[in-house]
């Protein structure tokens, strides 16, 4: 049975347009990988939702010859992909990162492992902080001071792209999961909802942080 906390669990994937088309506009060359990402993340989010309606029979799912399984897994591997490479790109100053072959091989390999084990939420937060972390030591066009100053110039906007992360943490991992199971529908929206709207910011922070370096390149003497 469809009710109106169901419509809001599979009508919150729209927010999805907003991440796109930030990405898209701002720069379509480098925010396409992770927008087709977030494209899919939603789309198989929403098949693998549509079991969440009252009374729903499970066994007798099926969409395009598959079963609810398979959706599960690939919703579970986009949304991991999609934060993964949010992440990988926003600490990014380059237009082409160096070493981009190997580390998103790396992020995928780790995406689809970790999807296929049902990783825990602080499990899977420490791997993505811990790889991140790996790569800007080791990158040579790491600069903390500049990341810092982005952060200071931009401060309304990392409170709100912090904040909507945060929001949509807690939304999923305090009170769908563990509060009353009756609102999970209600819940795990906001989840898709904060989590959108927290992707489309960080593009716009990144853009931001992009600009001081490309500044200070036009900036050296030749």
């Amino acid at each position: 049975m469809i009710t109106g906390d169901f419509l809001w669990l599979i009508l919150s994937h729209l927010t999805v347009v907003f991440p796109i088309y930030i990405g898209l506009k701002e720069n379509i060359r480098r925010w396409l990988p992770v927008c087709i990402t977030l494209f899919f993340t939603s789309i198989f989010s929403s098949i693998y939702h549509w079991v969440d309606q009252d009374n729903f029979d499970l066994k007798s799912f099926e969409f395009l010859g598959n079963s609810h399984e398979v959706y599960a897994n690939m919703d579970f591997f986009c949304s991991y992909l999609s934060i993964f490479l949010t992440v990988f790109y926003t600490i990014n100053p380059l237009q082409k990162p160096r070493h981009l072959d190997i580390s998103l091989i790396i992020i995928v390999l780790i995406s689809a492992f970790v999807s296929f084990i049902v990783c825990t939420w602080y499990a899977f937060t420490l791997i993505v902080t811990g790889f991140s972390l790996f790569y800007l030591v080791k990158s040579k066009d790491f600069k903390g001071k500049d990341i810092i100053s982005n952060i200071k110039k931009n401060i309304i906007l990392t409170l709100f792209a912090t904040g909507f992360l945060i929001t949509g943490i807690v939304m999923q991992y305090y009170f769908a999961i563990y509060q009353d199971p009756y609102y999970y529908r209600v819940y795990h929206g906001f989840w898709h909802f904060f989590m959108f709207l927290s992707s489309g910011l960080w593009i716009v922070w990144n853009e931001k942080f992009r600009q001081i370096e490309n500044i200070k390149i036009l900036c050296i003497p030749v």
